[in-house]
Parts: C-alpha cells; sequence; structure tokens
C-alpha cells in the first residue's frame, strides 16, 4: 500500500491562515522558524531514507534477488514492518518527528529491497523514473513502427526483438504505475476510515511476507528452479526450430542456385 499521501498530507498539511498572513515580503521570527521546521523535517527524511537503504545493504549484500540464499530477505521484510510499527506507535504517543523519520527509513528500506529484485531497477516509492521510462520506451518502439509504416512485416528480425522487448518492458512498467495509483487510492480511503491505524495495514503485509519467505523459502527455491529449467527447454526448442528451418531454406538457396 503506498502511504505517501497520507504521511505528506499528516506532516506537511496545508494552513490556509498562514498562507493569508504571509503575503507580504517581510518574514517575521515565527515565519522564519516555521520554514526551518519545514526544512529540518525535509532533511529527517532523506537522512532516515539513506539510512534505511543502508540498512537493506548490510542485510541483502548482493545486488541481485536470490531466493533460499544466506541474505536475509524475510529478515529485512520483517524490519521493514517493525520500523512502521515503530512509526505508528510514535503518532500515537505524538511524537511526530519520530514517526516521521521511522516510517521514511522503512520506505528506503523497502526500495532498496525492490531495486536489488532480480537485478532490475525497480522503485516503489515514486514513479518520476518510471513515467519516464514509460514514455521513453514507447517513443522508441513508434520511431521503429514509424520507420517502416508501421508495418509489422516489414520489420527485420532485430526490429522485431527489439519491440517486443520494448512492449514487455512497457507491460511491466504500466503495472507498476497502475498499481502504484490505485495503492495511494486505498492508503487515503483507508486512513479516511482508520486514521493512524493505517500504518498497521502495511506492518502487517509487509511481516506477513517476511515471516512466510523465512519458512517456506527452500519450496520456493526448487519451483522457482523447476521453472526456470522449463522456460531454458522450451527457448532451446524454439532455438533448434529456427536452426532447422533456416538450414533448410540455406539448403533450398542452394538448390535454386544449382538448377540456374
Amino acid at each position: 500500500l503506498r502511504l505517501e499521501g497520507v504521511r505528506i498530507g499528516w506532516y506537511h498539511g496545508n494552513d490556509s491562515d498562514y498562507q493569508d498572513t504571509h503575503a507580504g515580503s517581510i518574514i517575521t521570527d515565527q515565519e522564519l522558524m516555521q520554514h526551518v521546521d519545514s526544512l529540518t523535517q525535509s532533511l529527517i527524511v532523506i537522512v532516515s531514507f539513506v539510512f534505511g537503504s543502508f540498512l537493506c545493504g548490510l542485510v541483502i549484500p548482493h545486488n541481485v534477488f536470490r531466493f533460499g540464499g544466506k541474505s536475509f530477505y524475510g529478515f529485512a521484510l520483517i524490519m521493514n514492518s517493525l520500523l512502521l510499527g515503530a512509526g505508528f506507535l510514535s503518532l500515537m504517543y505524538q511524537q511526530e518527528i519520530a514517526s516521521l523519520a521511522l516510517t521514511s527509513c522503512a520506505m528506503g528500506l523497502q526500495n532498496a529491497m525492490c531495486t536489488m529484485h532480480l537485478g532490475a531497477v525497480v522503485r516503489t516509492t515514486h514513479v518520476t523514473g518510471t513515467s519516464t521510462d514509460i514514455g521513453s520506451t514507447l517513443g522508441r518502439a513508434t520511431m521503429i513502427l514509424l520507420r517502416k509504416g508501421f508495418r509489422w512485416k516489414k520489420l527485420t528480425v532485430v526490429e522485431r526483438a527489439e519491440v517486443e522487448v520494448d512492449l514487455t518492458k512497457m507491460r511491466v512498467l504500466v503495472s507498476i504505475f497502475f498499481s502504484f495509483g490505485a495503492g495511494c487510492f486505498v492508503g487515503a480511503w483507508l486512513y479516511s476510515h482508520l486514521g493512524y491505524y493505517t500504518l498497521l495495514v502495511p506492518a502487517n503485509v509487509t511481516f506477513c511476507l517476511g515471516v512466510t519467505y523465512m519458512c517456506f523459502r527452500d519450496s520456493i527455491k526448487r519451483r522457482l528452479k523447476e521453472l526456470r529449467f522449463r522456460q531454458l527447454e522450451a527457448e532451446m526448442q524454439d532455438l533448434n526450430d529456427v536452426i532447422r528451418l533456416a538450414r533448410q531454406r540455406s539448403q533450398a538457396h542452394k538448390v535454386e542456385e544449382e538448377e540456374e
């Protein structure tokens, strides 16, 4: 669940009275302190986010996701859950700065984990990079098709492969983009009904995922290996079919040249 909107709305709420009185060009001491407080909170968010990523690097030393390995992915998920739970408790005791730091740290930890997932650069706490990738990928695929008049049959083998890769990447990016938006909507809706207790929802989800991974990672690893083996067999079969077809065409071409 994406709860950035809830967090930002709580910590940086719009104060209409303050905006009305801030029309002048002279900054009072009180207004200066408000700016300093906002700057301090922003620095706390950045430092805590980086520290969460640092914790992920300590727990998961590899730069790729490996099921069943020595890296404690389940422990990292549980750590993320505990940070969110601690942020919730801080809010209950009206420790807003502590809650801000803890939830930002949890976001940094989660974002770093997903960045390492399967070696792909996947961000889960912001979608600016995802939006950029969607636009650039769509533009690249469109240009390839535009050069051929949007006729698939005129594309070369390399161009078809490039378009297929771009379309596959687009499906992943678009699913991430809309999932992010759906998570923001659900998070805001839950906050309107549950208030602070909304933080317990992602905390419980990540905790359950962490426990599940720690308990069943061996069986998950075996199934993934079986799935990859079947995919490799299918790819090898496709490759053999292509080679056989190429040989047949080459032989037919030689026969035609001999007849001529």
